[in-house]
């Protein structure tokens, strides 16, 4: 009975549960950003909390009953096993010693992903390299992932999920027990769980079947009771053992198995549900208290605006592709936003956009805290508003409606900008001695420092000393400008779309390390909040 309804919940969770893994990881780093970096809001962190919280504590009590009974990439990874065992009946037998130190890799993951991805920032893990979120997009079964987006942005993901297929199908829930950093935290937690399997030595016979048939590698003939937090509660050493003595020591003990298991399942998609709607509730809540005259008011007190009304449009890379906004600017500042089109799925972008948008009207910018499991749709909504806003500060022309005088507007850039490159091309650096120069550039937050390297009359080197701008929006820029500066001896190149301000930080540097003249384009003042 206990298997029955163990697969049943699976099956339920995998097709209305499918990215409850990736929500609860998500979860996680919000909240610890929130605490280490002092970011966010409760109102901010309303699903995050609530989703951590209970996952935590249900797993603190009961054990991993999350990992075995209702995570989408456990079940995917038993189905793959166990095709696999139908199919070929030989299985592959992991050393002890192996086992033991692979299974040190998701505490080294977890340790990662909270010091120097989360806390310090040190390291940004590349969009479309996460095979947990190309899982989450393949089950997304509306808008299934094209073989041009898998072979293309997500290529990277795509191979290392093939890769942990391959090895899944080898060796029983390999991901779970060597690579979920999300297993790594359920296993601290639930190591000192009072819900935990007995399982006396002194009436065991020979079988060994406990061990054998454990998901996850445990040797139990070595123990009295089960209180490792590799344990996922499978349940398979209690249904295998022929003498009855691996057992849960409460009378009715299947019946228990059965409640705690379809329990967590339910306390744990309730608190996605009632995190859904305390946030969907939150933002419109949010969205009828932002009174935009009183905005507009504040704005035009203080003198900001650095914006030429009209309605712009601007592009970013979301989850699934392009998201693209309509900006309607008027009286200088932003006074509508609005999603023309997106290849995201309803349930994320609607998420992002129904929460940021009054935020960005609100502050006056798109630099806003992104929303708890839509993370890539958040993003690609940021840069979108971003790129409108350049264009809406006169960097770029991209307005959509047609005028004469807008035509000629281009037509009149166009022309400077190509006189400007002439005058500015060629090898800039062939009258310089060698030697390595510093210079100082101003970004969109403020300086942005480098050391420049010459040999033979030529840039061969260029290094980032410091810069004050949020890291995605500088990493976003550096590679590509310095590589360009690099290949064309030029400091004038094309600003990094999206990076646009820090783009120009970095030529402004470069400049000034090496006397060039370089008419940095003026940076419009910001008003509100930004996190960095």
């Amino acid at each position: 009975m206990v298997k029955k309804i163990r697969r049943i919940v699976q099956t339920i969770c995998f097709f209305f549960l499918p990215s409850l893994f990736i929500q609860i990881f998500q979860s996680l780093e919000h909240v610890i950003t929130a605490i280490v970096l002092q970011t966010g809001s409760f109102e901010t962190l309303i699903f995050d909390l609530l989703l951590l919280v209970t996952a935590t504590t249900v797993t603190a009590f009961a054990g991993r009953f999350f990992c075995g009974w209702i995570c989408a990439f456990g079940s995917f990874g038993d189905a793959i096993y166990g095709i696999r065992k139908l199919l070929i009946k030989k299985s592959f037998k992991m050393t002890q010693r192996t086992d033991a130190i692979l299974k040190s890799l998701k505490y080294i993951l977890l340790t990662f992903f909270i010091i120097f991805v989360w806390s310090l920032q040190l390291i940004a893990i590349p969009s479309g390299s996460s095979p947990w979120d190309l899982f989450g997009m393949l089950l997304s079964f509306e808008n299934p992932p094209s073989i041009k987006e898998l072979t293309g942005s997500w290529l990277a993901a795509s191979i290392l999920l093939g890769g942990i297929i391959v090895c899944s199908a080898v060796i029983e829930r390999f991901f779970c027990r060597y690579l979920c950093p999300l297993g790594a935290y359920f296993s601290i937690v639930s190591r000192f769980r009072p819900f935990a399997i007995k399982k006396e030595r002194e009436h065991c016979g020979a079988c060994s079947l406990c061990s054998k048939k454990c998901s996850v590698g445990l040797q139990l003939g070595k123990v009295d009771k089960i209180q490792s937090g590799e344990c996922i509660q499978c349940m398979e050493c209690v249904i295998n053992c022929p003498s009855s003595n691996a057992i849960i020591p409460i009378q009715g003990s299947d019946a228990i198995t059965v409640i705690a298991g379809t329990a967590t399942a339910a306390m744990i998609g309730g608190a996605v549900y009632l995190g859904n709607y305390m946030d969907a509730n939150a933002a419109v809540t949010s969205a009828q208290t932002s009174d935009t005259t009183q905005v507009m008011d504040e704005v035009l007190s203080s003198s900001v605006t650095n914006y030429t009304d009209g309605i712009y449009e601007g592009t970013g890379n979301g989850f699934r592709g392009t998201t693209t906004v309509e900006v309607t600017i008027s009286g200088g500042i932003i006074t509508e936003i609005e999603v023309a089109d997106t290849n995201d799925d309803d349930r994320y972008i609607n998420r992002a956009v129904s929460q940021m948008i009054p935020t960005m009207i609100t502050t006056q910018t798109a630099e806003v805290d992104t929303v708890s499991g839509a993370t890539y749709s958040s993003n690609g909504l940021i840069d979108a508003v971003n790129n409108a806003l350049i264009s809406a500060s006169g960097e770029e022309i991209n307005v959509l409606e047609d005028s004469t005088e807008t035509d000629e507007a281009n037509n009149s850039q166009s022309d400077a900008t190509e006189t400007q490159s002439d005058n500015q091309g060629g090898n800039v650096v062939s009258e310089l001695n060698d030697g390595t120069y510093e210079g100082i550039g101003t970004g969109f937050r403020g300086e942005t420092s480098v050391s420049v390297s010459v040999e033979d009359g030529r840039i061969t080197d260029i290094v980032i000393n410091a810069y004050q701008d949020d890291r995605k929006f500088f990493e976003k820029a550096s590679d590509t400008i310095i590589n360009e500066i690099l290949e064309t001896q030029n400091v004038s190149v094309d600003a990094v779309s999206g990076a646009t301000y820090s783009s120009y930080g970095i030529m402004g540097a470069v400049a000034d390390a090496l006397n060039i003249e370089y008419d940095q384009p003026e940076l419009p003042a910001r008003e509100g909040k930004h996190r960095r």
